[in-house]
């Protein structure tokens, strides 16, 4: 009942709101119309165990055949944290553009901001097969209105990137097929050979992070924040179903050889991140380089600590994009962030290695940490950089601007205190956090003090870190090889879709799946 409240409710304060707007009603009340139901939402979630939330559950709710789908969503423990960590950003994103109010624009950039978590959100309560795929392809129509609405990408860019999400879908639906005929009731509850592979390859697909955004100036912050967390929390929706595999049964060789390509991946592009001008200035190669860790997680078989690695792209990095107007007096709120990330002990990147340090873990715990230093000194090098215009701010607007940076720190704080393991074992491992935020000092220092921060890493040979030497052309020259042909692949499927031609090989795709549901399906 909680559940459909939520979403009752918040659909309902928007239709509100725009229609009070349309009545003449001042933006002021509106926004607090907003920003009353996201927190009362929020509060909710903080206070209510997990537990006591019973499912929603809509019986009989479409037929695949002659087979009744429920729809079903539910909170537990798992999705909790994320869960959390959705509406901080929702009632952060309202406390924050406070400052930067533009009348209907400001209106219709809450709306978006609140359909968008909502429909992420709904991602993360799938409680069983069907109801991930149908919350998958609502999440892909909210994207599509998104990209329409603001244009930013060109017609080539736009059919790869949704072809590239059609195909995960597709993957998808073979990887439920198959689960499904073994246990139809327990979410991929049975160790199937390669569904494993197949759910990872559509998540990533899904995800959007292997076709890069055409790049085109935006009108407003609004739109930009908007797009960024569009981003974001498409990649954090999809990469959650992988929660859900307990074996991905992969081959000793294949899985060494995977891993060492996720951890190049990985460094590349969180340096690349670091090299930037600001924080939005390669946000593509960043998401690849979480993508690359949480499939490194995966293949170490650290399906919980998945969750973290998700929490720290929504609040640390997500909140970033939050903090426009900076300065030198409120820095102890991204103290805390660079806290959250540093790995000491009760960070939310500890929460993520505990496991690995515990089984004494070494290979796999380095090649987790190394991306992370470089995460965290860019993330240090982009939030130091003082700009906007806080000291010219109202006291009332300093204060709600103020209260919107420090929630995501509660939210934080709050997943940490409900999912500490052993404070003993936590205190333990504190050299890990001094190596992490030591490291990440030093690269933040070598990367600032560079005469040429700013080159394209397609022009870089070799770069030293201190007596370290990373050469980076051979990992340009893979990644380049693997983009372009998967992009050649994309490519071609997109133009065999094309025309009268493209009607008939679409026919057929489909009769290919809708065979693959009914002989492997179960039914």
């Amino acid at each position: 009942m909680i559940i459909a409240s939520i979403i009752l409710f918040l659909l309902t304060a928007s239709a509100v709101s725009l229609f009070l707007r349309y009545k003449g009603v001042r933006l002021a009340y509106i926004w607090m119309v907003f920003f009353i139901t996201t927190s009362v939402v929020w509060l909710l979630l903080i206070i209510i165990q997990p537990e006591k939330i019973s499912p929603f559950v809509v019986r009989n709710w479409i037929k695949i055949g002659s087979t009744p789908v429920d729809l079903i969503l539910e909170i537990n423990d798992l999705n909790w944290p994320i869960s959390v960590s959705y509406f901080t950003i929702l009632v952060s994103y309202l406390l924050t553009s406070i400052v930067r109010l533009r009348s209907i624009k400001s209106l219709f950039a809450w709306v978006e901001m609140t359909v968008l978590v909502l429909s992420g959100w709904i991602i993360l309560l799938a409680g069983d097969y069907w109801s991930i795929l149908i919350t998958w392809t609502l999440i892909d129509f909210v994207e599509i209105l998104f990209y329409i609405r603001y244009k930013i990408l060109n017609p080539d860019r736009f059919y790869l990137h949704f072809l590239s999400k059609f195909i995960g879908s597709m993957l998808l639906v073979f990887g439920i097929s198959r689960s499904y005929q073994v246990n139809p009731r327990v979410l991929f509850g049975n160790n199937i050979e390669g569904v494993g592979a197949i759910i990872l390859l559509a998540a990533i697909l899904h995800s959007g992070v292997l076709v890069n955004f055409h790049k085109k100036s935006l009108k407003s912050n609004y739109s930009q924040i908007s797009l960024i967390f569009l981003k974001i929390i498409s990649f954090t929706a999809s990469f959650y179903v992988l929660t859900y595999i307990v074996d991905h049964r992969l081959g000793f060789l294949s899985e060494i050889i995977i891993k060492i390509l996720f951890a190049a991946v990985a460094i590349w592009g969180a340096y690349r991140w670091a090299l930037g001008s600001n924080e939005s200035d390669g946000i593509q190669n960043l998401l690849l380089a979480f993508g690359a860790m949480v499939g490194y997680l995966y293949l170490a078989g650290e399906g919980e600590a998945i969750i973290y690695w998700l929490i720290i792209l929504l609040l640390p990095i997500g909140w970033l994009f939050f903090y426009t107007d900076r300065d030198s007096r409120i820095g102890i709120f991204w103290l805390f962030s660079i806290i959250m990330m540093s790995g000491l002990p009760f960070s939310l990147t500890f929460q993520g290695i505990e496991k690995f340090l515990i089984n004494n873990n070494s290979i796999d715990l380095f090649f987790m940490i190394l991306p992370m230093i470089f995460v965290l000194s860019g993330f240090i090098k982009h939030v130091s950089k003082k700009r906007g215009k806080f000291n010219y701010l109202e006291p009332l607007y300093q204060i709600f601007y103020l209260i919107g940076l420090f929630l995501p720190s509660i939210s934080m704080s709050a997943v940490i205190l409900k999912n500490i393991r052993s404070v003993e074992g936590a205190l333990s491992g504190w050299w890990i956090g001094l190596i992490v935020l030591s490291l990440s000092i030093t690269a933040y220092i070598y990367i600032t003090k560079s005469r040429k921060p700013n080159i394209e890493v397609k022009n870089i040979g070799e770069r030293r870190i201190g007596g370290f030497t990373i050469p980076f052309h051979w990992v340009q020259m893979i990644l380049d090889k693997i983009h372009f042909i998967f992009e050649s692949f994309l490519t071609f499927t997109s133009k065999l879709l094309e025309g009268a031609g493209g009607i008939i090989w679409a026919v057929v795709l489909l009769t290919l799946f809708l065979t693959i549901l009914k002989f492997k399906g179960g039914n």
